[in-house]
């Protein structure tokens, strides 16, 4: 099995621990500025030798290449030959931000002679985004074999971008403040500069970019992973979201006990939950 394909199960088991694990040789945020979106940086973590390997971290929208530079991931990842770089932070609503993360990517693949098939990419929320989009970009034909994913990872993405506009749309009629309204404005707004409309005015838009549709018969753009390894982690706390967004989530209430999330089964269990049982996962491997 490939050394990213092995590293893809544990990666984020460590991300948040402390940086003493091992120290990686990180170097200054490098910025490309004749790229002109946001996600132009990004931070270069070495292991001692040779790279056998590379992981790619998006860090969530509003974020720099700085982010998980306290992370124990870079130093774990170089104790096994995988150099690590944060790209700094973008939406990856438009393709724009597609094209320079493949820049960037190539960029530190040529400068660290990377083999093909050793590349992994993930993120966390609009990072998590980007990860998804950007294997569907690669599968579309638009990257070469060292630039292109061989497993993605995703943390709290939104990956269904009409039921993301629809959602806030619910959320700003219902007006109840307890529930983000200025946020769920503010990813209206978002959106629709990025598509130009609503789902409903432009849905070949929606159908384009968006990497999951769960009212496109094949799921849109997802049947371009399916030959590809991929994790996704989720904070499914239904009684936190009812408390602090006001959601009237009567389905999920009847049916806590069998989806709730690790965090919130073992508070109402008195249990002390650890980075390892507060992440769930969808797995396809």
């Amino acid at each position: 099995m490939n050394i990213p394909l092995r590293c893809l199960r544990t990666i984020f088991l460590v991300l948040t621990l402390s940086s003493a694990v091992v120290a990686a040789s990180d170097g200054e945020v490098m910025c490309r500025q004749q790229l002109k979106t946001s996600n132009n940086c990004y931070r270069l973590y070495r292991p001692p030798g040779p790279a056998r390997g590379l992981v790619v971290m998006l860090p969530y929208y509003g974020s720099d290449a700085n982010e998980f530079s306290s992370a124990g991931l870079p130093g774990l990842l170089a104790k096994k030959s995988v150099a690590t770089i944060v790209v700094s932070a973008s939406g990856y609503l438009v393709d724009d931000d597609l094209v320079t993360l493949k820049a960037l990517i190539g960029e530190v693949v040529q400068e660290l002679n990377i083999p093909a098939g050793r590349l992994v990419v993930g993120g966390i929320s609009a990072g998590g985004t980007g990860a998804v989009r950007y294997s569907e970009y690669c599968n579309s034909g638009h990257c070469d074999e060292h630039s292109r994913p061989v497993a993605i990872f995703s943390v709290d993405a939104p990956l269904d971008f009409e039921s993301w506009w629809n959602r806030q749309e619910l959320n700003l009629r219902r007006g109840n403040p307890k529930s983000a309204l200025e946020e769920s404005q503010a990813i209206l707004d978002a959106l629709h500069w990025a598509m130009g409309g609503s789902p409903n005015q432009v849905r070949q838009t929606y159908r384009s970019r968006s990497p999951f549709l769960a009212s496109e018969k094949d799921g849109g753009n997802a049947q371009l992973l399916k030959n590809i390894p991929i994790r996704l982690y989720t904070e499914p706390d239904v009684v936190w979201w009812i408390e602090n967004y006001g959601c009237r989530l009567a389905l999920a209430i009847t049916s806590t006990r069998q989806h709730e999330g690790p965090t919130d089964h073992y508070k109402r269990q008195g249990i002390q939950a650890t980075r390892e049982t507060q992440s769930a996962f969808l797995d396809n491997r």
